[in-house]
């Protein structure tokens, strides 16, 4: 209902920001900006609360964690992490 808060989103404890570069990748990927949104709450539904148990790779001082998200087309989602932050880094489509 309009102005009551939603406890799953309430219970979220990392904030998810988006690099611009990321913005602009998932535009040409998915155009519809409804679309978009959709697939990103499920993607934050994800990371924002267990960010770190995700596969990851080591590019010298720099963690990247990634995710997989289904849909058409599937999507591969970079991140890092840093503390109370998600930071959303590169979105590429997948074969």
């Amino acid at each position: 209902m309009a102005g009551e808060s939603n406890p799953i989103f309430d219970s979220i404890p990392f904030e998810v920001v988006y690099d611009e570069l990321f913005e602009e990748e998932f535009a040409k990927i998915d155009p519809d900006p409804v679309t978009r949104d959709n697939r990103l709450m499920g993607i934050e539904f994800i990371v924002s609360r267990i960010p770190t148990t995700l596969n990851h790779i080591q590019i010298g001082q720099l963690t990247l964690y990634r995710v997989i998200h289904d849909g058409d087309p599937a999507v591969r989602v970079w991140y890092t992490f840093d503390g109370n932050t998600v930071r959303m880094r590169l979105i590429e489509a997948l074969p």
